[in-house]
């Protein structure tokens, strides 16, 4: 056996541009899965699934691998079938039309790969068409029938219907109405709604008002289902009309009756809204009519309804109403019953006038209302004043006094109300420390002239001058001066600095800004402004301004107080940088970099010195530290160098420190093991979290845990205050606080005790009360063919309190991790289809999780998820046949006596194909029929000769191939000969020549050409009434007969004729018998026979393991190095004698499998070494998955010819 292996990955020679090729890991569908190296058989993809009425979109790249990052061109080449024409390649997407049912069976694709450099690879794909299904009801969840019927009202009804159909192939349907069937008497009499049932997609759609709800009715609705591809299926439910009930009074909220009446005041119109009063139980639309009664006054039967809503609106009545009880009648109906009679009781009660409200009172002497000397105000009475109807209240002065008697009330005279409000001017300081009484009526329309007048107080009060607030200084005044520094420019609300008791706006001016030293720049004096809020605005200053002094003054006070001038003395000073304390740095991989701060944004030079400055280089600007010889020294060496910063300008400050180097990598997350974006827990659980493993150190050093200094927790909701514990080993424990629902973020640090820190944080969430996920047994089925990513169904699961779900696999139930599941989606995937193929395992159980973030152990959400395995037709095996038969007999071949098929189906020839021409074949009764051709008819006794053909044989869907060898036998054939046997009547005298056109044939012919006749014996009897007028070289034989004996050369090529004359003349006679007889003699003894050198040859044959799998459509080169001896020099060919293994033969081919010599001329020797050369052997074989498979292998032997 001839095996070639593509290896993968590939080495390539640099220079050399490979082509793309199959990835062997991952083969195209239909592929076997081999190993590298190893050539070890994993199994095979099954091939491309598609179903009838859907278009199929295959991205091939996934398959196909480049090693130099070309970009591949895909072309198809060939397709297997009509409905594939349309076949197409969009980039490395393979798009293949829709099939239909009839198209169901195994194709193949062929296409090419270009990378523009090579030449286009070629590659193939099987696909299997699977016929579509059409829809069927749901085995879960069953139409309604008579116990469980659809129940339908007058009016709006609409059912979805698609939960109750189901299509394994996905197609659109569409459903169509066939009939509705009265089932029971009363429902014979109400069909008029009929016309009425629609189908909108799935809906089924009963809009109609003519339904008489007068009692239940049952119905048969039949209906159709259709997808594209297949027949109607029929489909039938059960619907039954309840009666429609009228609307009535709700009892938990009774309409207002006699004994609680509706309470309605004086003058108040108003709406009520009865809607909550009356209910439906079909939700019907309800329509309110108001009915007059001639018993009630004309106001009352002017009451109205919004029809719609219920909302009846009463007119207001008059005091002469008040204390009587009415009656207010009306109707609902909702359209299918009669309308419904209603009435409310009402009673008319008093109004009542505004009054002083309790929880509010007004002001009085004791509590006056306070005013301040030069403000104005206005006071609002209505949160003092109240009406219980809401009237509209109308305020009017009554008069105002003072408390003491002379005290002008002249500056009183604008006040008046506006609305609601008392306006009051702006008192003068003449009356300070003054009370006033104010007194005023508060009327609705139905109290004015009646009512008693109210009152309330007001006292002035002195206005006092702005003064500096004790509790913010002022800069410069017991307080520190205002610093400034280079760079910023702060803005100063001076505002803050002051108080005002009177509540008066402050008023702000600037008066001068001047330097204190002399210097200064008139840039930075102009820049100083105020804005007219009282904000002082200082501009940046510059180098310039950097060690300056400056004054600014200022004016300030109120509307009506004198102004006051004020001052602030302001600093630019310079700042030298700092070092922190205790200044530590890491070096992490060799280096560390040494920062000073300069507040003032001064750059800085940096230097190093000390004892230890010699380990390292420095880089001045940027304060880089790198350790010159890092692999001289271990972890967590320390270094402690002198380090310097000084501001680069003139006379710039500087600041020195001695930094403590620790060679050391500072703690980091652990990447194979990163946190979780979120832990969740249920109220009052009790947690315990290991936080260490999330965490990592280069160095091994041992990590502490703790909270941070600053912000512990960051709660996302307001909730209880909620502390957990941290141990030093990074245990997160507590208990979850009692009936709290929240988020919050725990915030924590990482030492590694030599100065590497790193902080993180996580988040925890709380629920009071957490209900677990519910999720749902289910049943799925997948083909045994399916493919890689085949999609067999999505988990239903549902949550009551809104989480995110999330969806897994128990890995205990599917250890082999056959399958997987769309952590979101729910929808499961199949992973590994080659364990699909067992024909025990009927189907496979998953045990699925919902997982909804909750850590509640307790509480486990799972569901038995079981996917059907159909399993799929599997290719019979067809095995190579032998026939023996001699070149004139027929032979009947029971070719399928050596067949099998994995299913146990019957099998059946399906055709042949006669590869050789040169036999007749026909198929009779399951088996073949041979007759050897004209081709062999010229074989002589003692030699044979093979012929072959291949045959094909399907159990009904799928077929194999598999060659029939015919080795056909020579035997003799006599020689003829025509113008042999003339039967001449002769008339008169002329003599008779019966071998006019003599003509010698014998069929069998050597190999070297020659024919077999050797000598030929021809006998003709003498006629009665003849004499012999000239014998020709016939001789007498004494017995009435002439004959002639020669060799076959001279008889053929020298015909001699036989003339006889009548006895008596003018008789006519006949010459009634001829004989013809050959003698044969064959080729002389075959003697000095080739041989071939065993020792220089190939290996004839070659045992493979019973679990190889070899795919191979390749060239086969059997021959290399073959040798031979031949003492006699004679030889005339070669044959070879193959034997197949038992593969299932794909196509088997011989290319120039001739070796007879063409050139006399030419050396024997060279030219049978060029035609070995030459000869190859085209196979393309397909494993057979036989236990016995390595129990047979392929032979290549080869013979010489016989030779003479």
């Amino acid at each position: 056996m001839f095996r070639i292996i593509k290896l993968e990955p590939r080495i390539v020679l640099s220079g050399n541009n490979a082509p793309p090729y199959e990835v062997m890991k991952t083969p195209l569908p239909g592929h076997e899965v081999v190993i590298p190296i190893f050539e070890q058989v994993q199994g095979k993809t099954p091939p491309l699934s598609v179903t009838a009425g859907h278009e199929t979109v295959y991205d091939v790249s996934r398959h196909i691998v480049d090693d130099d990052q070309d970009t591949i061109i895909y072309t198809l080449d060939s397709v297997g079938a009509d409905w594939m024409k349309g076949t197409t390649f969009d980039g490395s997407f393979l798009k293949i039309p829709k099939p239909a049912n009839s198209d169901a069976g195994n194709y193949e694709v062929h296409f090419s790969a270009s990378d523009g450099h090579n030449d286009p690879a070629k590659f193939s794909i099987k696909l299997t068409v699977a016929a579509n299904k059409p829809p069927y009801e749901n085995k879960e969840l069953h139409l309604p029938g008579p116990t469980n019927p659809l129940e339908i009202k007058a009016g709006n009804n609409d059912y979805d219907l698609s939960p109750y159909i189901t299509d394994d192939d996905q197609d659109t349907l569409r459903y169509s109405l066939v009939t509705i069937k009265p089932l029971d008497t009363n429902a014979a009499a109400d069909t008029n709604w009929f016309k009425d049932v629609v189908f909108e997609g799935t809906h089924l759609k009963i809009n109609s008002t003519s339904i008489k709800a007068d009692g239940y009715k049952n119905y048969a609705v039949n209906f159709t289902v259709k997808d594209d591809l297949n027949e109607n299926v029929s489909f039938s439910l059960r619907v039954q009309i309840i009666p429609n009930l009228p609307p009535h009074e709700n009892p938990s909220t009774p309409l207002p009756n006699a004994g609680s009446p509706l309470s309605i005041k004086i003058g108040s119109a108003g709406g009520y809204d009865l809607s909550s009063h009356i209910t439906d139980n079909e939700k019907d639309t309800l329509t309110y009519s108001f009915v007059s009664d001639s018993a009630n006054p004309d106001w009352l039967n002017k009451c109205s309804f919004d029809k719609d809503s219920g909302k009846l609106t009463i007119p207001a009545p008059s005091a002469s109403d008040m204390d009587k009880p009415y009656q207010i009648h009306f109707t609902v109906s909702d359209s299918m019953n009669e309308p419904q009679n209603f009435s409310l009781s009402v009673k008319v009660a008093a109004n009542t006038p505004p009054h002083e409200n309790t929880s509010t009172p007004l002001p009085t002497s004791d509590s006056p209302l306070k005013l301040t000397v030069g403000q104005a105000f206005s006071y609002d009475l209505s949160s003092y004043i109240t009406d219980d109807e809401k009237d509209t209240i109308t305020y009017k002065l009554a008069k105002i006094e003072p408390s003491d008697a002379g005290t002008s009330i002249k500056w009183l005279s604008g006040a008046a109300f506006s609305g609601n409000s008392f306006l009051i001017p702006a008192p003068p300081d003449t009356v300070q420390d003054k009370l006033y009484k104010i007194s005023f009526y508060a009327d609705d329309k139905f109290s004015a002239g009646t009512s008693e007048p109210f009152s309330f107080t007001l006292k002035v009060l002195q206005n006092s001058p702005p003064y500096e607030n004790p509790d913010k200084l002022l800069p410069g005044h017991g307080a520190a001066g205002l610093e400034v520094f280079k760079g910023s420019s702060p803005s100063l609300d001076l505002k803050q600095f002051f108080k005002d008791d009177n509540n008066d706006t402050l008023i702000f001016y600037p008066n001068s800004i001047s330097p204190l030293d002399g210097g200064g720049t008139d840039w930075f004096i102009k820049n100083v402004a105020f804005d007219n809020k009282g904000v002082l605005k200082i501009p940046a200053p510059t180098n310039a301004e950097v060690g300056k002094h400056y004054i600014i003054n200022f004016w300030m006070g109120d509307d009506v107080n004198p102004l006051q001038l004020y001052s602030i003395p302001l600093t630019i000073p310079n700042r030298a940088p700092t070092f922190p304390d205790g200044y530590s740095l890491q070096l992490s991989n060799g280096k560390a970099t040494i920062s000073a701060t300069d507040s003032d944004g001064d750059t800085l030079i940096y230097s190093i010195s000390g004892k230890e400055a010699q380990a390292f280089t420095i880089n001045a600007k940027t304060g880089e530290l790198i350790l010159n010889n890092p692999d001289e020294f271990e972890a967590h060496q320390e270094f402690t160098p002198d380090v310097i910063a000084i501001e680069d300008k003139a006379g710039g400050l500087s600041a020195e420190t001695q930094v403590k180097l620790t060679i050391n990598s500072s703690p980091q997350g652990n990447a194979g093991n990163p946190k979780p974006s979120l832990l969740t827990f249920d109220s009052q659980q009790k947690f315990d979290y290991d936080l260490s493993q999330h965490y990592t150190d280069a160095d091994h050093d041992s990590l502490k845990y703790s909270f941070s200094d600053t912000l512990i927790i960051v709660p996302f909701q307001s909730g209880v205050s909620w502390k957990p514990n941290i141990s030093d080993n990074g245990q997160l424990t507590g208990t979850a606080p009692t009936g709290q629902s929240g988020d919050y973020i725990v915030r924590f640090n990482i030492d590694d005790g030599y100065g590497g820190k790193f902080s993180d944080s996580i988040e925890i969430r709380f629920r009071a009360e957490n209900a677990a996920p519910i999720i749902h047994d289910a049943t799925f089925s997948i083909k045994e063919n399916s493919h890689v990513a085949t999609i067999a169904g999505s988990v239903s699961a549902s949550d009551s309190d809104g989480d995110k779900l999330s969806y897994s696999i128990l890995p205990e139930s599917d250890p082999n991790k056959i399958f997987s599941i769309h952590a979101d989606t729910g929808m499961v995937r199949l992973e590994k289809p080659e364990f699909l193929h067992d024909n025990t395992v009927q189907a496979i159980s998953l045990t699925v999780k919902a997982d909804d973030h909750w850590l509640s152990s307790d509480k486990p959400s799972t569901a038995t998820i079981t996917v059907n395995i159909e399993h799929a037709n599997t290719m019979p095996a067809a095995v190579k046949d032998p026939a023996v038969t001699d070149k004139k007999t027929s032979v009947l071949i029971d070719v399928l006596h050596n067949d099998s098929d994995p299913n146990g189906d019957a099998l059946k020839i399906e055709n042949f194909e006669n590869t050789t021409g040169k036999g007749v074949i026909t198929i009779e009764n399951n088996q073949i029929h041979y007759t050897p051709g004209s081709t062999f008819q010229s074989l002589p006794e003692g030699e044979t000769a093979t012929d072959m053909f291949v045959y094909t044989v399907s159990d009904g869907k799928l077929e194999s191939k598999a060659p029939v060898l015919i080795e056909i036998k020579g035997i003799n054939t006599p020689p003829t000969a025509s113008g042999v046997g003339i039967v001449s009547k002769i008339q008169d005298t002329e003599n008779i020549t019966p071998f006019s056109s003599f003509v010698l044939s014998d069929p069998d012919v050597y190999k070297d050409g020659k024919k077999d006749i050797q000598t030929m014996t021809i006998q003709i009897d003498k006629p009665a009434n003849g004499n012999l007028v000239s014998s020709g070289g016939f001789k007498e034989d004494g017995g009435g007969h002439y004959t002639m004996t020669d060799t076959a050369d001279k008889i053929q090529n020298d015909v001699r004729n036989i003339v006889f004359a009548p006895v008596p003349s003018n008789v006519p006679f006949v010459i009634t018998e001829t004989h013809f007889q050959a003698q044969i003699k064959n080729h002389p003894d075959i003697a000095n026979l080739a041989t071939i050198s065993a020792s220089s040859a190939i290996p004839v044959s070659e045992a493979y393991p019973a679990e190889t799998v070899w795919n191979c459509r390749d060239m086969i080169v059997p021959f290399k190095g073959i040798s031979y001896a031949d003492t006699s020099s004679d030889i005339l060919g070669l044959s070879i004698e193959y034997g197949l293994p038992i593969f299932r033969l794909q196509q088997f081919k011989l290319n120039d499998f001739d070796f007879g010599l063409k050139d006399e001329t030419e050396n024997v020797y060279e030219q049978i070494n060029r035609m070995l050369r030459e000869a190859r052997l085209l196979a393309e074989i397909e494993e057979v998955n036989h236990a016995d498979r390595n129990a047979e292998t392929w032979r290549i032997d080869i013979h010489p010819i016989q030779i003479r």
